[in-house]
């Protein structure tokens, strides 16, 4: 046994450095595919978007074609308002610096304010602070919100997989099996990925069970002893993706199996979604819904099935996408407008978040008006 730990390690090791260099080469595969569409479309690649609750005014998306011009918020019938703050004269909003944040009662803060002779600002709860240089305004909120967020990619973490291994793995007739809360599950070769929630009451895994030289059996798994078959193919290979609440995950990857063409795109979830996409999906993530979400070049799916095709193309790491609880309405955030399923576009919103309240599913964005200055909160039930 004393061997046996030493040798346990180095191939943990060896199988994270395996697989974070296939994930690597599926990223790059992507990446790839997507500036080859670029350079046929001409079009270019923009900055990073901020989706979900940030404040820089990008979409994620370079469009080749013209959208609809779209209404400004305050056109808007069917969404409530309320006035947060008043620019004055001559200021304007460093969007990204800004990172707003807006309270119960509709005060602001974190909204970052550059006057006409270059000095900047900072507003909490409605009280504007400054001035300041760009060298010494304090940027604090922003910082900690890059600390709070949390991917939903199972990262393969060599350390936290020792101790997986240590209180969760037993060998069994020569085989390896995840013994959790009396369920054995198994049997397998090589642990890829394996994600507990909080509570370590419930994991989402994947792991693949090598049958022959030219036979591996790859699985996805749950502490509930659900254990799906993913794939076959030797040369498959991709990562775990889960729902923070641990309803549902899912296997993203590609076939590196050197056949011509395409090898398109495997998702597999415990929902029952068993489908290559071509052309690949580029982003795949679940919301706060537990709703599966993706994306290739063109097009938008819920749940493995297709919500939107659009004229723009979309980056990898898009995901400006809010849909209700039952997947009825949605809106997205393409070209530097909020597109809703009810034909609605907004041309000048930004800061977009969803709530819900009274069984209602809302979407929430700031705009500025030219003529007010006002910065007003709009809410629009999805």
């Amino acid at each position: 046994m004393k061997i046996l730990r030493p040798l346990l390690v180095l191939t943990i090791l060896t199988a994270s450095i395996c697989f974070q260099a296939h994930a690597q080469i599926l990223k790059k595969l992507s990446d790839k595919a997507n500036k080859e569409v670029k350079k046929v479309t001409g079009t270019s690649e923009p900055e990073k978007s901020n989706s979900g609750t940030g404040t820089n005014n990008q979409s994620g998306s370079s469009g080749t074609a013209s959208a609809a011009d779209g209404l400004t918020s305050d056109q808007l019938k069917d969404a409530e308002s309320h006035v947060i703050y008043t620019l004055e004269e001559g200021e304007r909003i460093d969007y990204k610096e800004s990172k707003i944040m807006i309270s119960s009662d509709n005060k602001v803060s974190g909204l970052v304010i550059v006057d006409k002779s270059g000095a900047r600002y900072i507003v909490e709860n409605n009280i504007k602070k400054g001035p300041y240089t760009v060298k010494n305004i304090p940027l604090d909120f922003l910082k900690k919100d890059s600390e709070d967020k949390v991917e939903n990619d199972a990262q393969f973490d060599p350390v936290e997989m020792v101790n997986i291994y240590q209180k969760y793995v037993k060998e069994e007739g020569g085989k390896s099996f995840i013994v959790f809360n009396g369920k054995k599950i198994g049997p397998f070769t090589q642990l890829e990925a394996f994600r507990f929630n909080d509570k370590k009451t419930k994991f989402a895994a994947q792991f693949v069970n090598e049958i022959s030289e030219t036979e591996k059996e790859r699985y996805i798994a749950n502490q509930d002893g659900k254990k799906i078959l993913v794939s076959k193919d030797p040369n498959m290979y991709g990562k775990l993706i889960f729902d923070p609440a641990f309803t549902d995950a899912a296997f993203l990857g590609q076939s590196f199996s050197g056949q011509p063409g395409s090898p398109g795109t495997l998702l597999v979830s415990f929902s029952g979604i068993n489908q290559l996409y071509n052309p690949v999906l580029q982003n795949v993530w679940f919301d706060d819904s537990s709703h599966l979400l993706a994306i290739s070049n063109n097009t938008i799916y819920f749940n493995g099935k297709p919500l939107k095709e659009t004229n723009y193309s979309i980056n990898s790491d898009w995901q400006s996408l809010w849909v209700n609880s039952n997947g009825s309405a949605w809106a997205a955030l393409l070209d530097n407008k909020i597109f809703f399923n009810d034909g609605t576009v907004v041309n000048d919103g930004f800061n977009i978040s969803k709530t819900a309240a009274n069984g209602k599913t809302i979407l929430n964005w700031i705009a500025v008006s030219k003529q007010t200055r006002a910065v007003t909160k709009y809410s629009k039930v999805l």
